[in-house]
């Protein structure tokens, strides 16, 4: 940390990051310096980013009820434009929120002789780096590493837990949700939670990087493809289509160096399908669901909302997880109980067992699994209600859910096992 003399010091070509966990006083202790250095008589520049939509009057807000005026801007490059030869000091809040463009422009403003003062989250939810922060923190020359309490034991916190309705989100929740109290917690690496996360496909290619950008490019898609096909808003529609492009654009360009003439990435021997994932044979969709089973042998049940008859928890399968994962987060997601898929319980073609009416032809893959936990909270507006049921008194049944229901009350006790991912 620097000493209080320093506090109120230009140090021409110095990039100075402020980091920590939320609730760790960044924002604080940014507005506090940016006010003593207007008092000694510095020009101080001060920026947000338009994304961090917790102050909707603009400005620098803490969690603490400290406000200072700011400009908000669109993206990194947009602050270059608004500072003047006077500023000698540039200071940014909420750096997780930018992209990489972040890094450079800092850099060159300390070339120019600025003083940079950014502060931001170093670890997202799930307590992996965040946005362009790893890179910023590598390359400031002096780092400032702010804690707070952890709200469960009281020991120092530098990890954000984020909470839904009072429960631990999954690893697979999108990362950027702004917010406060009402969503996030400070927390100790002993009560940090994040169900799901050592089940991660993303942890199983950290270590290669050819086939963690392949697994980001399919996600990108993945996400294009399903906007397309829900929204129905004109301007939602175009941006999906836009990242679609996005994603052709990275799976080619990181394919190959042409001026090279070889290879670079082992991903250049499949660029073609990530760029193109409608290209070849269409195949069925894929669908999951999981038969969660109480001690007693009750089998978890969900009550559609739209036609009130009971099913299985489940959904579509999404890009970048494995079909037990799915299956996991399908349960989370519907009913707050974790489970841990142990067994396949089968895999139905929907044509022979409809469920409504599809324009695509669809798999399901039922999974078993045993849970402890009975609580249940519902967390999805498609489901009315959830609950246990013994077997000799199942409720109405949706159609075509009474076979996996069935198979699924054989399956259970029983040592039959099948591979699964």
């Amino acid at each position: 940390m620097l000493r209080d003399s320093e506090d109120c010091v230009w140090h021409p070509g110095r990039v100075e990051v402020l980091t920590g966990c939320m609730f760790s006083g960044k924002t604080q202790t940014l507005i506090g310096l940016i006010t003593r250095l207007r008092d000694a008589g510095y020009r101080v520049a001060v920026f947000r980013p338009d994304a961090d939509t917790r102050s909707p009057a603009g400005g620098l807000r803490s969690h603490s009820g400290l406000h200072l005026d700011a400009t908000g801007v669109a993206d990194a490059v947009a602050i270059r434009a608004q500072i003047s030869d006077a500023d000698q000091f540039i200071a940014i809040d909420e750096a997780q929120f930018f992209d990489e463009r972040i890094l450079d422009v800092c850099l060159q403003l300390a070339a120019s002789g600025k003083h940079v003062l950014i502060a931001g989250l170093d670890l997202d939810f799930r307590g992996l780096p965040f946005g362009p922060m790893p890179r910023l923190l590598a390359c400031a020359q002096v780092v400032r590493k702010l804690s707070a309490r952890c709200s469960v034991c009281g020991e120092p916190a530098f990890l954000t837990q984020r909470l839904i309705d009072g429960r631990p989100v999954t690893f697979w929740e999108k990362v950027v949700l702004p917010g406060g109290a009402e969503l996030y917690e400070p927390r100790c690496y002993v009560h940090h939670e994040v169900p799901g996360r050592s089940l991660s496909l993303g942890q199983a290619v950290d270590h290669n990087l050819d086939w963690q950008l392949l697994d980001w490019v399919s996600r990108l898609r993945a996400i294009g493809e399903t906007g397309l096909n829900y929204s129905e808003n004109t301007f939602d529609r175009e941006r999906y289509g836009e990242v679609m492009s996005l994603a052709s654009g990275i799976a080619t360009f990181i394919g190959f160096d042409e001026s090279a003439g070889a290879s670079v990435s082992s991903i250049g021997q499949v660029r073609a399908t990530a760029g193109s994932m409608s290209a070849g044979y269409v195949t069925p969709k894929v669908a999951v669901a999981a038969a969660v089973f109480e001690p007693e042998g009750a089998i978890l049940l969900v009550q559609r909302a739209d036609d009130l008859s009971w099913a299985l928890p489940g959904g579509w399968a999404e890009v970048g997880h494995t079909p037990s994962e799915n299956a996991a987060n399908e349960v989370y997601q519907e009913t707050g109980l974790l489970i841990a898929c142990d067994g396949l319980v089968g895999v139905y073609d929907m044509r022979l067992k409809p469920i409504g009416v599809s324009p695509q032809p669809t798999y399901t893959l039922v999974f078993h699994a045993a849970t402890q936990e009975t609580r249940l909270a519902l967390h999805r507006e498609e489901i009315h209600a959830a609950e246990f049921f013994h077997p000799d008194e199942l409720p109405a049944l949706q159609p075509g859910a009474a076979a996996q229901i069935f198979d699924a009350l054989r399956y259970h006790g029983t040592d039959e096992h099948a591979h699964f991912d």
